[in-house]
């Protein structure tokens, strides 16, 4: 069903314009006030173009991906199809994605990569672990104390409700399939 466009005001000039069908149907949801919409791609633009010494890790890594996949679609960068490094061709995967990364080692110059295949990124950008993961709810102290009480008789259920954590990773961490290196 299509609804009648209202007027919406841009969230970075000011400006009030006709809302596309698309905006007019998000703005009538609550849960989407608080979103600022845009009267044109140049206001998109501007209002996220901070620099890149401004923003954090998370958003300039981001933002390079996109840019950098924005480049290879478009035709403006083309995918090689050897690894930089080890000299194979890593083929596709069972979903049709390259098995080639780019990978930054500079996320203010988003263009230039070296393109890697999935062994030797991994090899170059080590996974966050423990408390150095950004998700986590623990610290090393937390799992040693954790693991200590467990020794001590706690039962999974209170352990998991003292540290906000389900019983399931309760029983993860005692058993060292998580925080292994602990």
């Amino acid at each position: 069903m299509l609804l009648k466009r209202v007027r919406l005001e841009c969230g970075y000039c000011g400006k009030t314009f006709l809302a596309s069908q698309n905006q007019s149907n998000q703005s009538r949801w609550p849960s989407t006030r608080h979103i600022n919409f845009m009267c044109s791609r140049e206001c998109q633009h501007s209002s996220v173009s901070i620099p890149f010494s401004d923003m954090s890790p998370l958003q300039a890594q981001t933002i390079a991906r996109s840019k950098l996949n924005r480049a290879v679609a478009s035709g403006k960068i083309s995918k090689p199809t050897k690894c930089a490094r080890c000299n194979s061709n890593p083929g596709h995967n069972r979903y049709g994605r390259s098995q080639l990364h780019g990978h930054h080692h500079d996320y203010s110059k988003p263009l230039e990569v070296e393109w890697l295949c999935v062994y030797c990124h991994k090899k170059d950008t080590p996974q966050a672990i423990g408390s150095r993961c950004g998700a986590s709810k623990l610290t090393d102290g937390k799992v040693k104390r954790l693991r200590k009480e467990s020794a001590d008789g706690r039962t999974g259920v209170a352990l998991s409700k003292k540290y906000g954590i389900s019983t399931t990773m309760v029983s993860d961490i005692i058993n060292r399939k998580w925080w292994r290196h602990i």
